[in-house]
C-alpha cells in the first residue's frame, strides 16, 4: 500500500492574487484521500522561496521519502511539485 504526503505551495495567478488558498488546497487533498482511501503519513505546506534558493520544506519531504516513511506524493496540481524541483531542489 502507498503512503502518502500530502504537499502543497502557494499558487498565485498574479503577485496579488492567490488562485487556491492554502486552507482549501489542504482541505481538497483531504477530500482526494478519503474518496480514494488513501494514506497519508505527512501534511506538508511549502513556501514560496526565491529562484535558486532551493526549496528546504520539498527536500525535506523528498528525504522523508528515501527514508522510508512515505513512497508517493498526493499534490492538489502537479506542477507544484515540478516548481520545486525546477528551483535548485533536490528534485532536479
Amino acid at each position: 500500500m502507498l503512503t502518502h504526503v500530502a504537499y502543497w505551495q502557494e499558487i498565485k495567478r498574479r503577485q496579488d492574487r492567490q488562485i487556491l488558498s492554502n486552507e482549501a488546497q489542504r482541505a481538497e487533498l483531504g477530500i482526494m484521500a478519503g474518496a480514494n482511501d488513501l494514506k497519508v503519513a505527512a501534511h506538508i505546506r511549502g513556501e514560496h522561496e526565491r529562484q535558486g534558493a532551493g526549496p528546504p520544506v520539498f527536500n525535506d519531504m523528498l528525504r522523508a521519502i528515501e527514508r522510508g516513511e512515505a513512497n508517493a506524493i498526493l499534490t492538489w496540481k502537479s506542477s507544484t511539485a515540478s516548481r520545486a524541483t525546477s528551483t535548485n531542489g533536490e528534485g532536479s
